[in-house]
């Protein structure tokens, strides 16, 4: 069997190839899973600029300086060396930009199983988690989509929240959310400004052409534009940073001075814009590190339920304002990645590619 592959370059994201490889007979323990559809989001882009310092070029290793990003998504099993596991199963996951992926399947219930394969054995345990989604009836409704796309993004977003009331805000009266009409910093908005009695405000930047669409998301206090930077209030400030963009970062930190908290930095929507001179302040914020503290502290039982109730939150205040646009086929992926890589995807559109 034959398996085309979506690759790009490594240290140049906007090259990319379409590849076809010989799919290995499967060995005891292997699941061939054909994948279906999966969503495309800035998200993504961020694994690719982050992929060597993070590690997310492992999860499907390619030849030379060609890489594959990682996706989510969801995928059927048509073959399996696995008695735990059966043909016609479908499951949600961490996907390769292919037609097929093959899987050591551990630790299987009825909810899924860890892939251990063994290139991924020293990987997140977040990203090597399959859900098998007949125990998600999510996945077999028309949610499906929004699942896709915001699930992965939701959970950043969650442990973003509980990081920043966990840490009482360092004390600050305002949290910046760069980069504000993407999908994370905006269901980041949603979920700060579900807490009684807040005390602080939510402020988020975004460039011109996307002003409108952010004030019509309805989850910030203020919406500033990065050109009116003088807007903001001098007062105590935390940044989460989803822009990646040094230049605004910098503006920010000499705006705010002594008022600056901290700033958490986590996306790289602005990826060709994070080189340049002066020192940016922060910490990086890796999820899966975080989300497996979490899970200790919480048990994965207190992680669900603490996740769930946030989920049916964003779900019930976040609005249908989505619209799902479907790209038919891997030979037809080049053209909508190329727009999400160069920021010019319009942000009131969820991607979904139908392998």
């Amino acid at each position: 069997m034959q398996n085309i592959t979506f690759q790009v370059q490594r240290d140049k994201l906007a090259d990319t190839r379409l590849i076809s490889s010989d799919i290995s007979p499967l060995q005891p323990g292997q699941v061939l899973l054909k994948i279906d559809q999966f969503a495309l989001t800035a998200n993504n882009i961020t694994y690719g600029v982050v992929g060597d310092q993070m590690g997310y070029w492992h999860f499907f290793p390619a030849e030379d300086h060609w890489g594959i990003l990682p996706v989510w998504g969801l995928a059927d099993v048509v073959k399996s060396q696995n008695e735990k596991v059966a043909v016609g199963e479908r499951f949600y996951g961490y996907y390769p930009m292919s037609e097929y992926l093959v899987v050591k399947a551990a630790n299987v219930n009825a909810y899924g199983f860890l892939d251990v394969s063994a290139h991924r054995k020293a990987l997140p345990l977040l990203y090597n988690r399959y859900s098998n989604v007949a125990q998600e009836a999510a996945y077999a409704n028309s949610s499906a989509a929004l699942q896709m796309i915001f699930r992965p993004l939701f959970i950043t977003a969650f442990l973003l929240d509980d990081m920043l009331l966990a840490q009482d805000l360092f004390q600050a009266k305002q949290v910046v959310l760069t980069s504000a009409s993407s999908k994370t910093a905006f269901t980041l908005a949603l979920l700060l400004a579900r807490h009684a009695e807040r005390d602080f405000k939510i402020i988020g930047f975004t460039s011109k052409r996307n002003v409108g669409f952010v004030n019509g998301l309805d989850c910030y206090d203020t919406v500033i534009e990065y050109e009116n930077l003088n807007e903001l209030s001098d007062i105590l400030t935390v940044i989460v940073d989803f822009s990646g963009n040094r230049g605004v970062l910098l503006s920010l930190q000499k705006r705010l001075a002594n008022h600056l908290k901290f700033t958490s930095k986590v996306g790289m929507v602005h990826h060709d814009q994070r080189d340049g001179d002066g020192e940016v302040k922060g910490e990086f914020f890796f999820a899966p590190a975080y989300a497996e503290q979490r899970l200790k502290d919480w048990t994965a039982a207190g992680f669900q339920e603490r996740s769930g109730a946030a989920w049916q939150h964003f779900l019930a205040v976040g609005g249908n304002w989505l619209t799902i646009n479907k790209t038919l086929g891997l030979a037809n992926l080049d053209s909508i990645y190329q727009k999400v890589l160069n920021g010019t995807a319009d942000a009131k559109i969820g991607q979904i590619v139908r392998v």
